[in-house]
């Protein structure tokens, strides 16, 4: 029994062994784990990740080629995605080459979309062109409203959103709150990114779902040089009498709270997961709020993403399962249900 106790340990420390070489590059202690102890070469750590995983996100080029090599399954995925997703987080355009070369499908994750959707999330411009220029797609769409474009304008990353204009982004996509890249560039007052979408052929004449237009969201936002940009090309809105960039900043000042995308468009960007988490709860609280507007499912689908998000998967589970019950035929949120339901039991 002790000797069974020992092997078992000794194989528990040679597993950690292998993640801890991939991640360290250490192509002489791949070796041994490898050929001469011949372990398991896509055996998974306590988070799913695979040794793959591993080199490819800390950018361990030698390793990922050795791994590949020996048998690395690199559509293995873990809750932060694929091996391509990790290298395209990181910005790693050498192993997103390799892994591209040997055949590796641009995989979709149900919590972090593709590969394309992680390099714009975190403004990967460099990795996120070897994805395009291998067909990536650029309006693919996950958690309903979440688009390539939608997560590099969040990113800031002008470069990124060019990239996707010219990839063919469609500039005009409305969320599910019917606001578009221009409400969003308005709201966050991101002029770079605003020329850049004007130039593409964005309309900013497109109000949200609430009757709020860009122009209104710079001014509520006390955005004067985007209002001055939208100005020339936004026609006049009849609701306000004074049809000048100030008269759009007294307007502004007038608005009730709840306007323009509810308060979505008064929260500033504080990082990327905390000010989804703000849009997505506070959506659903209004959506809840005012059940006339028939968005419930959609709230419910929301509040769900944001808990996922947080990694908080029961609530998730809750939130989605309430929203299949208003509609049992909504597909988004059928698959929603059961990727929280497997989180949260890989969490466990």
């Amino acid at each position: 029994m002790e000797k069974q106790q020992r092997e078992r340990m000794l194989l528990l420390r040679s597993h950690r062994a292998l993640h801890l070489a991939a991640t360290e590059g250490r192509i002489d202690v791949l070796t041994y784990l490898l050929d001469d102890l011949r372990l398991d070469v896509n055996q998974t750590n306590d988070n799913g990740e695979t040794p793959l995983f591993l080199s490819a996100f800390f950018g361990r080029t030698a390793a990922t080629r050795y791994l590949l090599y020996h048998g690395a399954d690199p559509m293995i995925l873990n809750k932060a995605g694929s091996p391509l997703h990790g290298a395209a987080r990181k910005g790693h355009s050498e192993i997103v080459e390799m892994l591209l070369s040997r055949g590796t499908d641009i995989v979709f994750h149900p919590l972090c979309g593709t590969p394309l959707h992680t390099a714009a999330t975190w403004g990967q411009g460099s990795t996120m062109k070897i994805l395009l220029d291998h067909d990536a797609d650029p309006n693919k769409v996950f958690n309903l409203d979440d688009t390539p474009l939608i997560m590099a304008i969040s990113s800031k990353s002008l470069d990124c959103v060019k990239l996707l204009i010219q990839a063919g982004a469609d500039v005009n996509f409305r969320d599910s709150n019917g606001a578009t890249y221009v409400m969003m560039a308005a709201n966050y007052g991101f002029s770079g990114i605003m020329k850049c979408l004007l130039d593409a052929g964005a309309n900013p004449n497109i109000p949200d779902d609430f009757g709020a237009f860009p122009i209104e969201v710079a001014a509520l936002q006390d955005h004067r040089e985007i209002v001055e940009m939208l100005f020339p090309l936004t026609s006049p809105i009849p609701a306000l009498p004074d049809w000048s960039i100030d008269g759009i900043f007294s307007h502004a000042k007038t608005l009730p709270e709840d306007i323009c995308g509810e308060k979505i468009a008064q929260l500033k960007l504080q990082g990327k997961e905390a000010f989804r988490r703000k849009e997505y709860l506070l959506a659903g609280q209004l959506y809840t709020k005012w059940p006339n507007l028939a968005y419930w499912p959609k709230a419910c689908y929301r509040q769900g993403a944001a808990f996922m998000l947080l990694k908080e998967y029961k609530n998730a589970c809750e939130a989605f399962a309430d929203g299949l019950k208003l509609d049992p035929t909504n597909v988004d949120i059928e698959k929603a249900l059961r990727a929280a339901f497997q989180a949260m039991k890989n969490d466990r």
